[in-house]
């Protein structure tokens, strides 16, 4: 079987290529034939093209649309006898390609892959008209037109989507029935299958997590839009200086960087690392007790799987439905109502306090991690693979 996953950009920076790499290589090892295409390339510093075992490629123009491009996407499909393709994120530019590339080529089986909250794009409506600027102002003032424009545009996104795709496929059943109320009227399969964590085994037992770091971290990208990075440090302004033994840490790039480290100054801020973008976490990951975000929504966030995975704890605002799929609220860790700072800060320093605590909870996040191995995520695609 030949299976070509479409993506904006590869390789870079995000979730999305991530997990792209790692369901590509794994499918790999499973016999299957893979190929990554990326529509702009974005090769950087962090990435060697050589690393990659699966087949690579960009489009040679960067006029998306234009024909050389759409030329080039069907001998993809013919030269590699392309069976399924898997449209990655659904972004609408790349769905707009794949619209018109696909037209006339109805035998090619698709998979549409959701890698967001479905209701994300109305969620992060808050910070777009929070924003200074004229803008800004205009959205506020014509606030339920802008909401039904972004509304409208999401829906016609998935319309163009659902008319080339065989099915569509969710991170999280928590995701279906935000998707049927936003879309209603799209009546292609949808399927569920989960991100994974792919790493090396490793003990955590007593010893180990006693031994953690003071540690809080954070990983992703520094942005305000769906992220809200600043929360964390209006958080931590309020309790850094009663736990002079610990530390915030994060990990990450992106468009609001400076303006995350403009607000730390600001606020005369110790105890605190903007690491940057790292290509490895697992070091950072290992020495952390507790890993956090503060996200406006998220489709199944990897950064606190992932924290789970190596023993950090997790702990989140409950704004995503997907937090439930794996946060036992007390039990692996802390789903915090959103956005309520105290009850963020109160669960927080009760971790910071409790050593028995930490080591309690970071068992249960780890036995957490078995349900979103590679290998049971790997059967869960080769098992939708054989269905379509």
């Amino acid at each position: 079987m030949n299976v070509l996953f479409v993506l904006r950009s590869f390789p870079s920076c995000g979730g999305v290529q991530s997990i792209t790499k790692i369901i590509a290589e794994s499918l790999l090892d499973r016999g299957l034939n893979v190929t990554v295409l990326s529509c702009i390339q974005t090769l950087n510093e962090y990435d060697n093209l050589n690393s990659f075992r699966f087949h690579h490629l960009s489009l040679p123009s960067s006029v998306l649309m234009s024909d050389i491009n759409i030329q080039y996407f069907h001998t993809i499909l013919e030269d590699d006898k392309v069976d399924i393709i898997i449209n990655q994120g659904v972004y609408r530019d790349v769905t707009t390609f794949l619209y018109v590339a696909l037209r006339h080529k109805k035998k090619y089986k698709v998979l549409s892959v959701i890698h967001s909250d479905p209701l994300g794009e109305i969620k992060d409506l808050k910070y777009q008209i929070s924003q200074k600027g004229f803008k800004p102002l205009i959205k506020r003032t014509f606030l339920s037109l802008y909401k039904q424009r972004i509304k409208s545009i999401y829906i016609n996104r998935l319309k163009a989507a659902e008319a080339f795709s065989s099915a569509f496929v969710l991170l999280s059943a928590s995701h279906i029935n935000d998707f049927k109320a936003l879309c209603p009227k799209i009546v292609k399969p949808i399927y569920v299958i989960p991100n994974c964590v792919n790493f090396e085994d490793i003990n955590i037992d007593d010893e180990f997590l006693a031994n953690k770091e003071k540690k809080i971290v954070y990983v992703g990208r520094i942005v305000e839009s769906h992220k809200h990075v600043s929360r964390l440090l209006y958080i931590w302004d309020k309790i850094w200086y009663k736990h002079a033994d610990w530390r915030l840490e994060l990990i990450g790039d992106g468009d609001d960087l400076t303006y995350n480290m403009d607000i730390a100054e600001k606020l005369h801020l110790q105890n605190i690392s903007f690491i940057g973008r790292r290509k490895n976490v697992v070091p950072y990951l290992i020495k952390a007790s507790i890993v956090c975000l503060v996200s406006e929504s998220e489709g199944l966030s990897m950064s606190l799987l992932e924290g789970m995975y190596f023993g950090a704890i997790p702990i989140a605002y409950a704004s995503f439905s997907s937090i439930n799929d794996f946060i036992i609220n007390n039990v692996n860790g802390f789903s915090i109502t959103p956005y309520k700072q105290e009850e963020y800060i109160s669960k927080l320093e009760m971790l910071m306090m409790d050593v028995d605590l930490r080591i309690k909870l970071a068992k249960e996040a780890k036995k957490m991690t078995k349900s979103f191995s590679l290998e049971s995520v790997t059967d869960k695609w080769i098992d939708l693979f054989s269905t379509l």
